[in-house]
């Protein structure tokens, strides 16, 4: 497996307050990842990809500042093209942005669960967002449990991350291997892969969680 290599983390996003420091939300989510969900994933409690978004729901909420808010089952999410796992966004009235969507994977193999399809979604969903000025309903109203009310943008600063755990030597944790399959799925309709701000999370049972890579 070619390990992925860490990559500087460029994104200015909300800084959300963690404990006694200040830290933005992509700084955020690799904390979480390599230790938390590593921690998590460690003792057992993690068994499958609904728990591991319950744990993602969880930290996130729990370390991200009163500006920082967690989305799940987005079901008109860039109209209708998916459900992500995970939508993280910046809920302060003058920002609403959207700062993360992430699709996460456990035991991503070429046997029986594949990751190829989560990096397409991903990729899709990183272009139609570059390609202008886009925005989602992304709070639900209580009264009926519907996605509406007030939008939020994406914007070039949006980070599309893919979250996956497996046993070491899984193709879906080689940062090569996904940042081809990537260049691949973003080629097809014309996108450098570069202009698209794609993140790989890996994460070995058993092993070390991270370095997070930009592909």
């Amino acid at each position: 497996m070619i390990p992925a290599e860490k990559q500087p983390l460029e994104s200015a996003q909300t800084e959300c307050i963690n404990g006694s420091h200040i830290m933005k939300t992509i700084d955020l989510l690799e904390k979480i990842w390599t230790e938390d969900i590593a921690t998590d994933v460690g003792g057992g409690g993690l068994v499958n990809e609904r728990t591991l978004q319950a744990a993602m729901y969880h930290h996130l909420r729990n370390q991200g500042g009163p500006g920082l808010g967690v989305r799940l089952e987005v079901k008109n999410f860039m109209s209708g093209s998916g459900i992500p796992d995970v939508v993280v966004v910046n809920t302060e009235a003058e920002k609403r942005v959207v700062e993360a969507v992430i699709e996460l994977k456990l035991l991503p193999s070429n046997k029986g669960i594949v990751y190829q399809d989560d990096i397409a979604k991903l990729v899709g969903w990183a272009q139609a967002a570059h390609a202008g000025t886009r925005s989602d309903s992304l709070d639900v109203d209580p009264k009926t449990l519907d996605w509406a009310g007030e939008r939020y943008k994406f914007t070039p600063e949006t980070s599309w991350v893919f979250a996956a755990i497996g046993a070491d030597g899984y193709d879906g944790l080689d940062c090569e291997l996904v940042r081809q399959h990537a260049t691949s799925c973003a080629n097809k309709k014309g996108t450098d892969i570069g202009e698209l701000n794609l993140w790989l999370f890996p994460g070995v049972l058993a092993g070390p969680f991270g370095p997070v890579a930009k592909l």
